[in-house]
């Protein structure tokens, strides 16, 4: 996948930065849920490397809003559902 969004950042002049999604993943979780340990346990770090590394500050409703953001729906593929 690194590959493929480094293919298409580079198509579009967009400058794409390592590892740009897994920091963001970190910094809007951490916001979301307030618990680094908890956010460390699911992304295999320390709490100590999310801080040194990837934890950028950024609001709850900022969280909020990254989180919330799905492709439209496609009419012929179904829906996956928990349980």
């Amino acid at each position: 996948m690194t590959r493929e969004l480094a293919a298409l950042a580079k198509s579009t002049g967009l400058k794409w930065k390592r590892n740009a999604l897994r920091k963001s993943f970190i910094s809007y979780r951490v916001a979301s849920i307030k618990n680094v340990n908890q956010v460390a346990l699911e992304c295999g770090n320390s709490a100590a490397m999310i801080f040194k590394n990837y934890r950028e500050v950024v609001r709850e409703s900022e969280s909020a809003a990254w989180f919330s953001v799905f492709p439209a729906k496609i009419e012929n593929v179904l829906a996956m559902v928990n349980g």
